[in-house]
């Protein structure tokens, strides 16, 4: 039986990502993510989340070359804002169930790159 991994371990591991060796590329969406974006849907089993970030992100490019993202869950509901980096809200979404582990999460969409702050 495989242990399941506490949202704080989650946490503290994410917080140890600094730059990336590896890019990884998503077919669905086609665009990329880092080590530490892999660590972290692989972590909260949220390949889903990776993928619709993505895809959204890549369609906010007409509008900035930046783009901010943070998710928020609370009470099996989540939120994920999508801005400029400058606080221009560009787009929200609502997901009306979520089992993603972390009550927050920031990622950045940049060069048609997911990745983790500490990776920027």
């Amino acid at each position: 039986m495989e242990r399941k991994i506490s949202a704080t371990e989650i946490r503290e591991n994410l917080a140890r990502f600094s730059g990336t060796e590896n890019f990884y590329k998503e077919r669905i969406g086609d665009f990329i993510y880092t080590d530490g974006v892999r660590y972290m849907a692989e972590a909260c089993g949220a390949y889903w989340l990776l993928t619709d970030v993505g895809i959204q992100s890549k369609a906010l490019t007409a509008k900035t070359d930046f783009i901010k993202i943070v998710i928020t869950c609370c009470n099996e509901k989540g939120n994920v804002e999508y801005s400029d980096g400058n606080g221009n809200l560009l787009h929200a979404h609502e997901y009306l169930y979520s089992d993603f582990p972390l009550e927050i999460l920031s990622m950045y969409f940049v060069n048609n790159t997911l990745l983790l702050p500490s990776e920027y």
